[in-house]
């Protein structure tokens, strides 16, 4: 489908994107990227094939959201109408990294959706894209459903940032 077609169905579904003033106020409407875990059929399939990451990003919308997902030149994308959703718990976890200056606490997440016909669809947020993912899930009618919640595990350590130079690489990051 053409960028156009796509545009279309997403306002038929999920009103008209909101307008550049609106945008600015909300600092935009999309996110940073996370990665797919989980949950969405027409992902599935596509994770499946080759060993890129299986990249989502967010969007919202005045009702609803869309979750896009990109590997590799392979793209998709659904939609979410907002009385669909029944919550998103966006868990943080906390991780210790050493530094030349000493420990430093740092967070992951994962975010889950839980919809109103008990589908659920899981993501994961890398340390890089944390603190811009989760400020996302405050933006509109987004906290309403957002559930924001701490690991109560003790914090992984990383004391030779082994944990956060495995995510850079396998993110390309760098």
């Amino acid at each position: 489908m053409k960028d156009s077609q796509n545009a279309n169905i997403i306002s038929k579904e999920l009103g008209s994107p909101y307008s550049f003033s609106e945008k600015l106020k909300m600092r935009g409407a999309g996110s940073t990227k996370a990665v797919y875990v989980k949950g969405i059929p027409s992902f599935q399939s596509i994770k499946n094939s080759g060993q890129d990451i299986d990249y989502v990003n967010f969007e919202v919308f005045p009702n609803g959201i869309v979750i896009r997902y990109a590997k590799g030149s392979l793209r998709n994308f659904i939609l979410l109408k907002k009385d669909a959703i029944q919550k998103i718990d966006f868990e943080s976890t906390k991780i210790k990294i050493k530094t030349k200056f000493g420990l430093k606490i740092v967070n992951e997440a994962t975010i889950e959706f839980k919809l109103n016909d008990d589908n659920r669809f899981l993501f994961y947020v890398p340390v890089i894209f944390y603190k811009s993912m989760k400020y996302f899930w405050t933006k509109d009618w987004l906290s309403n459903v957002a559930n924001f919640k701490t690991n109560k595990a003790k914090a992984k350590v990383d004391s030779n940032n082994i944990y956060l130079d495995i995510i850079a690489c396998v993110l390309r990051l760098n």
